[in-house]
């Protein structure tokens, strides 16, 4: 009986204490940690300082205060803009060949 309940001990112990680092390897890292190879950061951000100013940012001017959601004057990972969709107004995800016109 001892043997099993230290056995249930362990598991719960791994569980509590690997599980939540290998869930946040999976997400790209902890909380507030940008992901490596982030579009809209990584492609802007000119001084590199994870974060895209008015000044590095390239769409229209009205734009960056909408997408500023805490208003710190600047955009992180989190803020960014939606991608531009395709320009047919297609959806660029659908797969197969182009529809015949």
């Amino acid at each position: 009986m001892k043997r099993v309940l230290l056995g249930v001990i362990g598991l719960i112990m791994f569980c509590l204490l690997v599980l939540p680092t290998y869930a946040s390897e999976q997400r790209g890292g902890s909380p507030g940690q940008q992901k490596p190879g982030g579009g809209f950061v990584k492609h802007l951000d000119k001084d590199g300082d994870n974060k895209v100013s008015r000044s590095e940012f390239d769409g229209p001017v009205d734009d960056f205060d909408k997408y500023d959601a805490n208003k710190d004057e600047y955009l992180s990972e989190d803020e960014a803009p939606p991608p531009p969709s395709s320009s047919d107004g297609q959806n660029s995800n659908r797969k197969g060949p182009p529809p015949q016109r």
